[in-house]
């Protein structure tokens, strides 16, 4: 496994109605587990500001000037 594609572990906090949202995405089936469904609201987030999420890279900050 790349340096890029190491998992490091972070602690959040979240309000009792933000997991309830998270676990209910669950229950649907529209991801297997909080973090799948973590990983992806951060992937949205990037791309909504311009950074592109690519395994390839060592930095996604790099990818904002092309």
């Amino acid at each position: 496994m790349s340096n890029g594609n190491k998992r490091e572990r972070i602690t959040i906090r979240l309000t009792k109605r933000y997991i309830d949202l998270l676990n209910l995405l669950i229950e649907k089936g529209v991801y297997n587990s909080r973090n799948e469904a973590i990983r992806d609201s951060l992937r949205i987030m990037y791309e909504y500001h311009g950074l592109k999420v690519s395994p390839e890279k060592k930095s996604a900050l790099n990818d904002k000037s092309e």
